[in-house]
């Protein structure tokens, strides 16, 4: 049996593969931690032996990639569970996997859109990495990001005291009608209402993701617009990446869960191409990062 993990900021995913089978599951939390250290990560180590149980035993190679920086960490981490396989662990910041994503779609410009979200290039000039800084610098297309807009929008939303909210803040506040009160009481006991249904955890906040690309589907303004300013965050991080690689002609793939709301922020995405009379063609693939660790695995 062989494994690949794609280890983000805020859930593992994972195949196992046997014979001709492959089967996917995922582990919620963030493994990627901000430094190294000596000691294996335990939570990791926990869930996956959990998991896995016997088969554990029986896992010959394991490939990694990694949004953190904890390297060190989590080969020794998956070394220690697995003692008799062969284990490479990828920082995305290494672009090894990127170059493979890059090759196979014949492009040019990878946006690895998510949490941390990091950029590669290469042209005539070289490889180039931009981004990367980490979550709490960088965040474009990630389900954080547009859960956290939703938030922030339907919070001034229901500050504003309009006469009828949008879709999006009836469905996260439940609220349809003007947020004001005649008593400072009344008014501070709605505020702590609205605020107890607000997601405590970074995944909760990207969860409610799936609320807003229902409601922009259904017409909702304030949610159209949320995916709009995605597409242009991305947009302006392509024409970055372009204009610091030289690169006259983009051919971009974009890679990560944002690509299946693709039709909601498409049109904010080439706006700002179109504005800048640049033409690109775009590609979007979800499972980028998986398939070049499943060439990987099975090279080891």
């Amino acid at each position: 049996m062989k494994l690949t993990l794609d280890v983000g900021g805020s859930k593992t995913r994972g195949f196992l593969y046997a014979e001709n089978r492959r089967e996917q599951f995922e582990i919620q939390g963030g493994f990627g931690k901000a430094e190294d250290a000596d000691e294996i990560e335990y939570g990791l180590f926990s869930a996956l032996k959990t998991l896995l149980g016997e088969n554990a035993e029986k896992i010959t190679a394991a490939a990694v990639n990694l949004g953190g920086k904890n390297k060190a960490q989590i080969f020794q981490t998956l070394s220690a569970l697995f003692p008799a396989s062969r284990v490479v662990v990828y920082r995305e910041s290494e672009g090894i996997l990127a170059q493979r994503i890059l090759q196979a779609h014949n492009a040019n410009v990878l946006v690895m859109a998510g949490t941390g979200c990091i950029l590669f290039t290469t042209s005539a000039q070289g490889s180039r990495v931009l981004g990367g800084w980490g979550k709490d610098y960088g965040d474009e297309g990630s389900g954080y990001s547009i859960g956290m807009k939703a938030v922030r929008y339907c919070l001034k939303e229901l500050d504003s005291g309009k006469e009828k909210t949008s879709l999006l803040t009836q469905a996260l506040f439940a609220q349809d009608a003007p947020f004001q009160f005649r008593e400072l009481s009344e008014y501070a006991a709605a505020r702590d209402a609205a605020r107890s249904k607000i997601p405590k955890t970074r995944e909760g906040v990207a969860a409610l993701t799936k609320t807003v690309a229902l409601c922009a589907a259904r017409g909702c303004a304030l949610s159209k617009r949320i995916f709009q300013e995605t597409g242009e965050e991305l947009a302006e991080l392509v024409l970055t990446a372009i204009r610091a690689a030289q690169i006259q002609t983009p051919s971009v793939v974009v890679n990560g869960g944002v690509t299946n709301a693709y039709e909601l922020w498409k049109d904010g995405f080439f706006a700002p191409f179109e504005q800048a009379k640049k033409a690109v063609s775009v590609a979007c693939i979800q499972d980028g990062i998986d398939q070049a660790l499943e060439q990987i695995v099975k090279e080891i």
